[in-house]
């Protein structure tokens, strides 16, 4: 409610863990629409869920700061805690066993299907050694934050179709003069001939 005496919780997502797992579950399957996204060539659509993601940490994290945890070595540590649940559970759930994969929007080509889970189990040992690597323990949120958006990005980018170059075309003198040609004056020279 309005004074904070109510609490709407999922009770799915209740789950006895780190600070962190909460959010690096709920992480997973935006991050598996953003693949789903790169591979049908909507770059748009897959950095608008990521801008979403990192607008959710930034309320989460203010948060956390309001009930008192306003340590910025705390906050690492917990960005890294939902940076290492999300590579665990999008290598092992949706990598290994290939849970809800026909449910991408993928139009249920089994190649893209086949990519997209490919791709995530990629991404999944990537951020299990970014959140729980022990290369990263001394890194700032703001670098840790910066890696998970470069990897992000870099994985987007991956998957965008190439686009053939266009060859240069060399413009027609009808063209270049602005003028338009219409085929009647093709036909009115058959019937005039008809005609004579």
């Amino acid at each position: 409610g309005p004074e904070g005496k109510y609490v709407l919780c999922d009770w799915e997502m209740t789950i006895a863990g780190c600070q962190g797992r909460d959010l690096g579950l709920a992480y997973t399957w935006p991050v598996a629409c953003i693949v789903a996204h790169a591979i049908n060539g909507n770059k748009h659509s897959s950095e608008s869920i990521l801008d979403c993601l990192n607008l959710l940490w930034t309320e989460y994290a203010s948060a956390l700061q309001e009930f008192g945890q306003k340590d910025a070595e705390r906050l690492c540590t917990i960005y890294r805690s939902v940076i290492g649940q999300l590579g665990g559970h999008m290598f092992f759930a949706y990598f290994s066993l290939g849970i809800a994969m026909d449910a991408l929007p993928l139009e249920g080509n089994l190649v893209n299907i086949a990519t997209a889970r490919e791709s995530l189990g990629n991404l999944g040992l990537k951020c299990m050694m970014l959140g729980f690597g022990k290369n990263n323990v001394d890194k700032s949120l703001q670098s840790l934050q910066s890696m998970f958006n470069a990897l992000m990005k870099e994985e987007i980018n991956y998957h965008l179709p190439s686009r053939p170059s266009r060859r240069n075309m060399r413009s027609s003198m009808l063209r270049a003069s602005g003028r338009r040609v219409s085929d009647a004056s093709v036909f009115s020279s058959f019937t005039l001939k008809e005609q004579v």
